[in-house]
C-alpha cells in the first residue's frame, strides 16, 4: 500500500512539473521544483536541513541550481 502511494505521489510530481526522470541518475528537480522548494524552505525554516537530507536520501538530484538553493537556504537558516 505504501509503494502504491509513493508511486501516486511520484506521478503527481512529474505531471505537475516538479521533478523529471534523469535516466540512470534517478530523478531531478525541475526549475519549477527548485522554486517551489525554496519557497517552502522560506516558510518552514526549522525544516531546511531535514528536507534537503530527505531529498538526497530519496535520490532526487538537486545539483542543478544548487548554488541558488544553497544561497537561499543560508538566507533562511
Amino acid at each position: 500500500m505504501l509503494c502504491e502511494y509513493i508511486g501516486y505521489l511520484y506521478d503527481s510530481l512529474v505531471k505537475r512539473g516538479y521533478i523529471k526522470g534523469n535516466g540512470l541518475k534517478g530523478h531531478q528537480l525541475t526549475s519549477k521544483g527548485m522554486e517551489t522548494l525554496v519557497e517552502f524552505l522560506h516558510g518552514n525554516k526549522t525544516r531546511v536541513k531535514g528536507t534537503l537530507n530527505m531529498l538526497q536520501q530519496l535520490g532526487i538530484e538537486i545539483s542543478q541550481g544548487i548554488d541558488k538553493l544553497e544561497k537561499e537556504v543560508i538566507k533562511v537558516a
